[in-house]
């Protein structure tokens, strides 16, 4: 199954990361930077109060909650790199 692709710009730890989903992964790319890539099934993220998250996306839901800890289906509410505050 194909997915349409996402980009988010988004704060983990205070470090500027950009992201894309495709296929069932997240393209993790450190300050926007294509040549500093990882991939993982997850993306971590900070809120708006500094608490890190996690954002799995699973047969096209979005689920939502604290990193490590369990996920529910939700919207994502996170912290962009202007530090203004997005969701989607």
């Amino acid at each position: 199954m194909k997915t349409s692709s996402y980009c988010i710009d988004y704060m983990n730890l205070g470090n500027k990361w950009t992201a894309t989903f495709k296929e069932g992964k997240f393209y993790h790319y450190k300050n926007g930077d294509v040549t500093k890539m990882h991939t993982d099934d997850h993306l971590d993220f900070d809120d708006m109060n500094g608490k890190l998250n996690r954002l799995e996306i699973k047969n096209g839901k979005m689920f939502v909650g604290p990193a490590g800890g369990p996920v529910k289906e939700g919207k994502m509410v996170y912290k962009g790199w202007d530090g203004k505050k997005m969701d989607c």
